[in-house]
């Protein structure tokens, strides 16, 4: 049964094809590749090099160190915890590999350690130019995992090799355990997406709700959630979607513009995204030969015009995008309605 590991370390299991349901709503996420792999070294030694044509490499660069493949259990259960041991001198434990494409890349893993009190520095680390990017300040391990996440921009990005974490030198060797390591060209730390012989990708989620016949018409309706970002990195986030000739949508235009669009035409408020919980709503009906749209913020109308000689098209509902940006967080109370006030 496939497993998320949420931002805050929580696990759930999901069935295959469902939506992923916990106590904060509907968690959705854009399309997010892990370019670490193995994402968790299994392998015993000083360095995983040449394990896997093309991986990134696992190096312990001092005397005395070692990695202990499958040495403690993970967070989510499973036997595939890796041990670091170092000597008194720091060492550099480092997933490296090629930077290519986007500059800016987001790296995160769960750590903890053995007996608590250990240092280990998160950062992420231009090899290429010697040049710090991002962390590089010193967290104190306890004996429960935690995850860390460092962002940084990388100038320039095409072929740099990058590192991001180092276990603090001592008075004697310290024992680390080391699981879910992530690097993804985003600006922000997604759900942990496990791989072991290639880079993995998670599709982004949306979910996908066939309305009964009459329920989604054109004259008239209306739709609203309550929704939360885990963070305003992405460029727009999108939450409703009708599909069809003229679809309607509802989502982040950008950081500071909500909008609804109506075919090619945009109804748009100046509002400011954040991460709070805000209860958003659309609602549309006919008038003359056009439409008017409104956009609801917390209950509020903070948009509305009519869309001349243009109807809804009723199509497929997507909740969770706006046909082309994906929501990036939890959304909750979906409410949808032949009415356009009925849902809001």
């Amino acid at each position: 049964m496939p497993r998320s590991i949420e931002i805050n370390g929580t696990v759930y299991e999901w069935c295959a094809n469902t939506p992923r349901i916990d106590g904060q709503g509907c968690l959705v996420e854009p399309a997010v590749t892990n370019l670490i792999y193995p994402s968790v070294p299994l392998l015993s030694g000083t360095s995983t090099s040449g394990a896997i044509a093309g991986e990134w490499i696992w190096t312990v660069s001092a005397a005395g160190g070692s990695i202990n493949g499958g040495a403690v259990a993970a967070p989510d259960g499973s036997m595939t915890g890796t041990s670091f041991v170092n000597g008194t001198a720091q060492v550099q434990i480092s997933a490296s590999g090629t930077a290519v494409g986007t500059p800016i890349y987001t790296a995160s893993f769960w750590a903890r350690g053995a007996v608590g009190g250990e240092v280990i520095t998160p950062f992420i680390y231009d090899n290429t130019t010697s040049t710090m990017l991002g962390g590089g300040t010193g967290v104190t391990l306890t004996t429960a995992w935690t995850r860390y996440v460092v962002t940084a921009t990388l100038a320039p990005a095409n072929g740099d090799s990058i590192r991001f974490l180092a276990i603090n030198s001592g008075s004697s060797p310290q024992t680390v355990y080391l699981w879910g390591c992530q690097c993804e060209t985003t600006g922000f730390a997604t759900s942990y997406i496990p791989n072991i012989s290639t880079t993995a990708t998670a599709a982004a989620a949306t979910d996908t709700i066939t309305i009964p016949s009459g329920m989604l018409q054109a004259a008239a309706g209306s739709f609203s959630c309550d929704a939360v970002l885990n963070n305003t990195a992405m460029a727009a986030n999108g939450l409703f979607y009708t599909g069809g000739a003229t679809a309607l949508s509802l989502g982040w235009a950008s950081g500071t513009s909500l909008a609804a669009a109506l075919g090619a035409t945009a109804v748009s408020a100046a509002e400011t995204r954040d991460t709070a919980a805000h209860h958003y709503g659309i609602s549309w009906r006919q008038s003359g030969t056009g439409t008017v749209v409104t956009v609801y913020l917390d209950r509020v109308q903070v948009a509305s015009q009519t869309v001349a000689a243009t109807t809804v098209s009723p199509g497929t509902v997507v909740i969770g995008s706006d046909g082309t940006h994906s929501w990036n967080g939890h959304i909750k109370n979906v409410r949808l309605s032949a009415d356009p006030v009925a849902a809001l």
